[in-house]
C-alpha cells in the first residue's frame, strides 16, 4: 500500500511546504534597552533600540504597545526613509494604550532600526513589549513581544508540533508497510 519511498516523499513536500510557510511569516522585532540620564527630577527615562527584521510589503506595519500605568511621555526617532514612525501617547484616563506604529514605505529587504524614549512609570526595568502586524488595509496578522536582540531564536510551539506529527505518522505508515510486506 506504502512504501518508504512515497513516505519520504510526502514527508519532503510537507517539510518543503511548511518551511515555504516560515518564510512569509510575520516579521521579527528585536528590542535592546538603555537607561537614559534623568533630565526631569522624579522621572525614569529609557529608551528601547528596536529592529525589524523578516519578510513584509510596503505600506504594512508593526504597532508597538505601551501601557498606560507604566509608560508615559513616547518619542520615537529613526527608521530612515523607508520607515514613518507614529506616537501615540499612553492615556490612563481612557484607559488606552500608547503606540508607537513603525509603517514601512517599501518592502523590506533589510532590517530597519528605530529608537523610543519613554518615561518609565513601573518598577525595577521595562520589558518586552507587545506589538500587532497590520496588513497594508490595516487588518491584523499577526501579534506577539519584541524579543531581546542577540537572543536565540527558538521554533513557534506549533512549527515543532507539525514536524513531530509528520515524524510521528511517517514512522507509523513504516511500521504498517513492513507488517504487510
Amino acid at each position: 500500500m506504502f512504501n518508504l519511498r512515497s513516505i519520504t516523499r510526502a514527508a519532503l513536500m510537507a517539510a518543503s511546504l511548511c518551511a515555504s510557510g516560515l518564510a512569509t511569516a510575520a516579521p521579527v522585532v528585536y528590542h535592546s534597552l538603555t537607561d537614559e540620564a534623568d533630565v526631569v527630577p522624579g522621572s525614569d527615562t529609557w529608551r528601547y533600540d528596536l529592529r525589524i527584521e523578516g519578510s513584509a510589503s510596503a505600506f504594512e506595519s508593526v504597532s508597538l504597545l505601551f501601557t498606560p500605568s507604566r509608560f508615559a511621555d513616547l518619542v520615537s526617532s529613526g527608521g530612515g526613509a523607508d520607515l514613518s514612525l507614529l506616537d501615540v501617547q499612553p492615556d490612563t484616563g481612557l484607559p488606552v494604550d500608547g503606540m508607537v506604529t513603525a509603517t514601512l514605505l517599501a518592502d523590506l529587504t533589510a532590517p530597519l532600526t528605530f529608537s523610543v524614549v519613554f518615561s518609565w512609570l513601573g518598577q525595577g526595568a521595562p520589558g518586552a513589549l507587545p506589538y500587532e502586524y497590520l496588513d497594508a488595509n490595516f487588518s491584523q496578522v499577526a501579534t506577539g513581544n519584541t524579543r531581546v536582540a542577540g537572543g536565540t531564536t527558538v521554533p513557534e510551539p506549533s512549527m515543532l508540533a507539525t514536524l513531530l506529527l509528520m515524524a510521528g505518522a511517517a514512522m507509523h505508515w513504516r511500521r504498517r508497510a513492513a507488517g504487510h510486506a
